[in-house]
């Protein structure tokens, strides 16, 4: 493994959520100089010494989640770890360098252009007090523009007054409630005067036409009516010999 895919490895186990911590039973099996190569990037920090091991000393099998006693030997100052074993292997003793962890340092990695977006994304999220005045900004021009045109403000206006990007208006509360035209149902500025009063026109005609269908349709039935009654007047006045 070269250095870089050794990096991106590490910054795999950051991102993962497995912890930045390193012990000495992953760095045993790293290629040769590659940890002081890494101390010296300032990519591995020295940590405290592991509260837990494993112990691969027993002709048992494998022992692993001891919690050795950490303890300094006064006669030659040597720092190790002592167990008991469980396995009837009497008292076990670790070495210092099996004690041993390194803590990843994060900002020190170089990161992907990938990782580096999603970074991005997170540092410009809002905060819920952000967004909630925000909403409230947006809200209040979108009611200005309302109550002046009597019709619904756009994006394009609302970002105009407030001086917010458009996304960050598509993502508000108002746009979301329909107090904002979609994209769709926006009237343009291109859209000229006569354009605008044809428009109206046939509006017009078409509200009259529905009016004149309403009333000849209550006409008919009026005189439908009257014609009915008018039989049963005629019915009722009539006199056999």
């Amino acid at each position: 493994m070269n250095l870089k895919e050794h990096l991106a490895e590490l910054a795999e186990k950051i991102q993962s959520g497995c912890g930045p911590t390193i012990s000495y039973y992953e760095v045993r099996h790293w290629p040769k100089g590659r940890l002081e190569e890494l101390i010296e990037m300032g990519v591995l920090a020295k940590a405290m010494y592991a509260k837990r091991i494993t112990c691969t000393d027993c002709a048992k099998g494998e022992c692993s989640g001891i919690e050795p006693t950490i303890e300094t030997i006064q006669e030659t100052g040597e720092t190790a770890g002592f167990f008991l074993c469980s396995k009837g292997g009497g008292l076990k003793k670790v070495s210092e360098k099996e004690l041993q962890q390194w803590v990843i340092v994060a900002e020190k990695l170089p990161i992907s252009k990938k990782q580096k977006a999603v970074k991005e994304t997170k540092r410009n999220r809002p905060t819920q007090s952000e967004m909630e005045n925000r909403n409230r900004t947006i809200a209040m021009a979108a009611a200005e523009i309302k109550l002046k045109h009597g019709r619904l403000p756009r994006v394009d206006e609302i970002a105009e007054k407030t001086k917010l990007d458009p996304q960050q208006i598509y993502a508000s509360a108002p746009y979301k409630d329909d107090k904002i035209a979609k994209a769709s149902a926006k009237v343009t500025e291109e859209v000229t005067g006569s354009s605008v009063q044809k428009t109206e026109y046939y509006g017009e005609r078409s509200e009259e036409h529905g009016r004149q269908n309403r009333r000849s349709k209550s006409d008919q039935a009026e005189l439908d009516a009257t014609i009915d009654q008018q039989k049963e007047d005629d019915e009722s006045n009539f006199v056999t010999i």
